[in-house]
């Protein structure tokens, strides 16, 4: 949880020292590293983060 909570925290951190990034694609990136450090495959996670989230798209 603790892993977890530094990646949310480091992207709330990121945007606001670099808001010209996308929001979008950082957080992507950030979804795609979360899934993999709880075991997702890389192909698995690559694929499955840009879905829209279920009731939302």
């Amino acid at each position: 949880m603790s892993a977890l909570g530094g990646t949310l925290m480091s992207l709330v951190a990121l945007r606001l020292v670099r808001p010209d990034l996308d929001g979008d694609e950082a957080a992507s990136d950030l979804a795609e590293m979360v899934l993999r450090m709880l075991v997702v495959s890389p192909d698995d996670a690559r694929e499955v983060t840009p879905r829209p989230l279920p009731g939302l798209g």
